[in-house]
């Protein structure tokens, strides 16, 4: 039989601490993990996070350097490739692409390294949907520890994990997790020979702590002591895609269903933080297709560093110990307010773009109000969308009261139902309105708003200035209009929807 010694140091970047103290730890871990490479020549030592490798290059070149060095014999082995392990449930597909493609570009460049095996220790479940991508980014095998054996019983700790689509990953579940205690990585060895059946290769992930720490040279001189006294066993300090391949595949069982539950309370938790995720989300890629139709109409370049740093925001944010709800409360207010400051960027990006767009309109007539939409999908689209805007002066006349109308450029009437503004000022002043359009792909449309003489709906002091204009449909019960955002100003405004 053959036993593959997997040595790794898990580092939260945050957690039950803030982002500096994991920078801190990443830095004096892997400092120490290029000191043991160095002082014994067997052993070998694997990390994965592209975002901790950031962190080095960013504070301290020269231990970059001798990573880098270090990678290049062997003697460092970069696993799983991904930017940081992060939630696998919650994000949207093309996040956890992102999450993924980010994290194989770092180290391809930085490298020239492109990990074959996924590895995510401690994420709280995976779902089944991560196959296919994980098969399409180039991965033959996934590694992880959660659920463990009390909450999902599997046959064989080493599977084939198989889709509803028919694509398949060979796994492997680390029921003995991926830490070790100090002084105790030798009785872990110790079980993992103790629990080998026949030729079936054996895996071992040791490690100390959740917090940094690595290799020891007490656990390393147990491993030596272990290694001599069973000259029968092919012990070798190794990596996880060396274990995968040592596989035989004949008679793996299978699998086909999720890697769930595990956890399921922490997903009730810090909804501030995940409903702020999931905006970001949206508001990022609706962002990026804008602007994209903006840069095919030569109207900008394109902002990629400022897209960049939204990116990692999110892609941050989907740390397997943040969007979940397990880390401190700081941590989650640290978080909401990246977004936050996320999402101001890209509101900005937005409003630039769409604003150079609206500017190749045709010009408007007295007391006219351009209204523009914008459909950034490349199929057309059937929605409600909410508009309010701004009339020049308020109405003091007791005896009219202002309805707003909308009409296409070709004067057609567009049916319309009245909103309450989001102000409560007593006047005849700001105008909502809801309405249906359909949208080709990509079109960028332009409306013509107005105000005509109606007869106020509501006895003179009443807090709800809801009206309908005679004629109009009410508002469908149930309309999603969540998803459509408002640009305006005086003399623009523009209803952008998705």
């Amino acid at each position: 039989m053959s036993l593959h010694l997997i040595c790794n140091a898990h580092v939260d970047p945050v957690w039950l601490w803030e982002e500096a103290e994991g920078l801190a730890e990443t830095l004096t871990t892997f400092r120490a993990a290029v000191a043991f490479c160095r002082e014994y020549d067997e052993f070998v030592f694997c990390h994965n996070e592209a975002l901790l490798y950031e962190y080095v290059l960013a504070h301290d070149e020269t231990l970059f350097d001798d990573i880098k060095n270090l990678i290049a014999q062997g003697k460092w082995k970069i696993i799983g490739g991904w930017y940081l392990q992060p939630d696998c449930n919650m994000p949207h597909v093309e996040a956890m692409i992102r999450q993924i493609s980010r994290g194989r570009k770092f180290f391809k460049d930085h490298f020239g390294v492109e990990p074959e095996t996924a590895v995510n220790f401690d994420s709280f479940g995976h779902a089944s949907a991560l196959i296919q991508l994980l098969v399409k980014c180039g991965y033959s095998s996934y590694l992880f520890c959660r659920p463990d054996h009390r909450f999902l019983d599997i046959k064989s700790p080493s599977f084939i994990w198989q889709d509803a689509n028919a694509y398949e990953l060979l796994a492997h579940r680390a029921d003995e997790h991926y830490n070790s205690i100090r002084g105790k990585a030798g009785e872990k060895v110790l079980d993992g020979i103790a629990r080998s059946e026949g030729n079936r290769p054996e895996m071992v992930l040791w490690g100390i702590g959740d917090h940094g720490g690595g290799p020891s040279h007490i656990d390393l001189a147990a491993m030596r002591k272990i290694i001599t006294e069973h000259p029968d066993i092919q012990i070798t300090h190794s990596w996880p895609e060396a274990y995968f391949n040592s596989l035989d595949q004949t008679n793996i069982p299978l699998l086909k269903k999720s890697l769930n539950p595990f956890s399921t309370g922490c997903y009730t938790s810090q909804i501030r933080l995940k409903k702020k995720y999931r905006q970001l989300e949206n508001d990022l890629f609706l962002t990026e297709k804008i602007l994209s139709s903006g840069w095919c109409q030569m109207l900008i370049s394109y902002p990629e560093k400022e897209l960049r740093k939204a990116t990692d925001c999110m892609l941050f944010c989907q740390f397997h110990d943040a969007l979940p709800g397990t880390s401190i409360e700081r941590v989650e207010k640290k978080l909401i307010q990246r977004i936050d400051q996320s999402l101001v960027n890209l509101e900005n990006l937005r409003n630039k773009i769409l604003f150079k767009k609206s500017a190749l309109g045709e010009a408007a007539e007295a007391e006219e109000f351009p209204v523009f939409l914008l459909n950034p999908h490349p199929w057309p689209v059937t929605r409600y969308f909410e508009l309010e805007f701004q009339p020049p002066e308020p109405n003091f006349d007791p005896s009219v009261y202002k309805i707003p109308e909308l009409r296409t450029l070709q004067g057609q009437k567009i049916p319309l139902q009245s909103l309450k503004a989001d102000s409560n000022l007593d006047q005849d002043f700001r105008k909502r309105m809801l309405f249906k359009q359909h949208l080709e792909a990509g079109e960028l449309r332009q409306l013509s708003a107005s105000l005509i003489n109606g007869e106020k709906p509501h006895p003179a002091g009443s807090i709800d200035n809801t009206y309908r204009v005679p004629g109009s449909q009410p508002p469908i019960d149930g309309r999603d209009t969540s998803s459509f955002e408002i640009y305006n100003n005086v003399s623009m405004p523009c209803c952008e929807g998705i």
